[in-house]
């Protein structure tokens, strides 16, 4: 969690289950189905992270679902749960996808446009609940200088945790091209592409494009 989430439990004032969906829809693991296959339009939900509201008719249902589960021996819950709520008469509201960010090139597209993320679920966060000899990355080992960097400015961007003025931001994607441009153009006006040859649509070869890609990956301190 990177940002306040109690949000959640204003919702479940009116509704009963509240989660964010999938995103990854067409990955072979969230195309399984249960019992019933249902059309794309019906959101699977990711079980990381729902709110439910504490009444008895909601822990009968998430008691109905844990018995199948054990029932059936099943190693996921999403595709049923899917089911089980679409046939059931629960008020479900569907949370934006910034309460459960799992995808951690997402960050690249974001500008100011975007809403910051309030919960990262990255798989690599749990690698070493699998594998005793990995340590507990951090979110910063995750994501990487830059997109760490970005993260943090879209927080303090962020009108809806607070900021009073947001400034116009680029997304990390427009900024690094931007800068692989602005790298391109200076080895040509210098004459300096060496023994590289170039193609006839204008791109570079070989040793150009690996210095641009290691400039795009550096940290931006000029933009700080």
């Amino acid at each position: 969690m990177v940002a306040d989430i109690s949000d959640i439990f204003d919702v479940l004032e009116h509704h009963e289950f509240a989660a964010a969906p999938v995103i990854r829809t067409n990955f072979a693991l969230n195309r399984r189905i249960w019992r019933k296959e249902l059309p794309l339009s019906v959101p699977r939900y990711n079980c990381g992270l729902i709110g439910i509201q504490n009444t008895p008719r909601m822990l009968a249902f998430l008691e109905q679902a844990e018995a199948t589960m054990i029932a059936e021996n099943l190693d996921r819950d999403q595709s049923m749960m899917r089911e089980m709520l679409f046939e059931s008469d629960i008020r479900v509201v569907t949370l934006p996808y910034e309460y459960n960010f799992n995808e951690p090139t997402m960050i690249d597209i974001l500008s100011d446009r975007f809403a910051a993320p309030r919960v990262l679920h990255f798989w690599r966060m749990r690698d070493h609940l699998l594998d005793s000899q990995l340590h507990r990355m951090t979110i910063e080992e995750i994501l990487g200088p830059a997109r760490s960097w970005l993260l943090e400015r879209h927080r303090a961007n962020d009108a809806f945790l607070g900021a009073k003025e947001p400034v116009t931001m680029q997304s990390i994607a427009e900024l690094r091209k931007r800068e692989t441009d602005a790298l391109l153009e200076e080895m040509l006006n210098q004459d300096s592409v060496g023994e590289t040859e170039r193609v006839e649509d204008g791109y570079i070869k070989d040793s150009v494009q690996s210095d641009a890609a290691q400039t795009s990956a550096q940290p931006l301190h000029s933009l700080r």
